[in-house]
């Protein structure tokens, strides 16, 4: 097999070259964004290096010259026709430089770029999940790893409708993401939050009180009987103070607890209450310790429906490590808030999945209570689809 390294400033520019100097035999190793020389190595702009595989001994764009028998036995061609350029890469994975091993969101919607375009480089003899990605299975993937969600989950999603449209074309492309579209709302699992008693726990400045305050004044307007706040958020400058503005404008008892052991005390006070949401203070997913003694508390109160409050800003990888620390607290459902400060949705349902947490709401904005949407299976198919805010 031959190989050969080429640099543009885009991905496309990259395969372009191979295209045209190799044609559609060749297959890509590897890619990744390097440095180009610039003055004293300063000023260098950031370019894609791709390096390509041509199976066989054919020199690029030009004839065919052949090589001596090689002794040592070889792969059966039923063989080389079925593999895979994954397998090949890892067998000149010396040869090549790592990747960084992160990629940021920029990179990540470029490489769903460079996949669409291996796709129509490499051979048709690949299995059923590379041969899928034609046209338009292709740009669907790349709009769904652009919307940030799991590539694993949009190739099963792919996948499944190729199976669906075994010849699709172009003029189908409606029809497949609305088959696409039912299939996310599948993978969706939603369930009604009837636990009088709720508490939110969350990191830093995801919108815990604001979502108390729609769930109280919602009740209000629904005329769900009574309804008191407690606040735990007692560190924060002002933090129990905002709760108690919003109690006093609605008309709504609020109370400030110190402790778990306060907290437990209005409980028992408050046993008349119809409804009864519950404040925490932020802290980071790094600094839980000291709140061992809630979430030990929160492990023996089934009556005490738990949701974990996260941002749908938050970066997908942070994201991760917040509701795996959070779970001490032993969350029973996930709200997204902020849905309406960010333009990619693939995280949610990524956590989704990956957890098995039902969603109760989303967060869409700072009007109280009209911000605060139920969080429903087709509405999580409108947001991972691209159909947005």
């Amino acid at each position: 097999m031959r190989m050969k390294t080429y640099r543009a400033k885009t991905f496309k520019g990259a395969l372009e070259q191979i295209k045209s100097e190799w044609g559609a035999e060749a297959f890509v190793l590897s890619s990744k964004q390097v440095k180009s020389p610039g003055i004293s190595g300063v000023l260098g702009r950031r370019v894609f290096e791709v390096t390509a595989g041509l199976e066989g001994v054919g020199e690029p764009g030009g004839a065919v010259r052949k090589e001596p028998p090689v002794r040592a036995p070889v792969a059966s061609p039923t063989t080389r026709a079925i593999k895979r350029p994954e397998e090949v890469a890892r067998e000149y994975t010396s040869l090549l430089t790592p990747q960084p091993s992160v990629p940021n969101a920029q990179e990540r919607r470029e490489l769903a770029d460079l996949r669409r375009w291996i796709y129509g480089l490499t051979r048709l003899s690949q299995p059923p999940d590379v041969f899928l990605m034609a046209e338009p299975l292709g740009e669907i993937y790349e709009s769904l790893c652009a919307n940030d969600l799991d590539p694993a989950i949009a190739k099963m999603l792919l996948n499944s409708a190729g199976t669906q449209f075994p010849a699709p074309v172009p003029g189908q492309t409606g029809e497949i993401e609305a088959y696409v579209g039912s299939l996310v709302e599948k993978l969706v699992t939603v369930k009604a939050t009837t636990r009088k008693i709720k508490i939110f726990v969350g990191p830093t400045g995801v919108g815990k009180t604001t979502t108390a305050a729609k769930l109280a004044a919602r009740a209000l307007v629904n005329r769900e009987g009574k309804v008191g706040l407690i606040t735990m958020d007692t560190f924060r400058i002002g933090g129990a103070q905002q709760l108690r503005t919003f109690a006093e404008i609605m008309s709504i008892p609020v109370k400030v607890a110190r402790s778990v052991a306060e907290m437990d005390r209005v409980l028992v006070d408050w046993q008349s209450f119809d409804t009864i949401l519950i404040d925490t203070v932020g802290k980071s997913q790094r600094q839980l310790e000291e709140f061992a003694d809630l979430a030990a508390y929160l492990k023996g109160r089934e009556d005490i429906e738990k949701h974990l409050i996260v941002s749908a800003t938050t970066k997908p990888l942070d994201l991760r490590e917040i509701v795996d620390k959070f779970g001490i607290f032993f969350p029973d459902f996930i709200c997204f808030t902020k849905l309406d400060e960010t333009t990619t949705y693939g995280p949610i349902l990524n956590e989704h999945n990956r957890t098995g947490k039902p969603l109760s709401y989303f967060g869409v904005g700072q009007r109280v209570p009209e911000d605060l949407e139920l969080a429903t299976k087709k509405r999580v198919s409108e947001l991972i689809m691209g159909g947005g805010m």
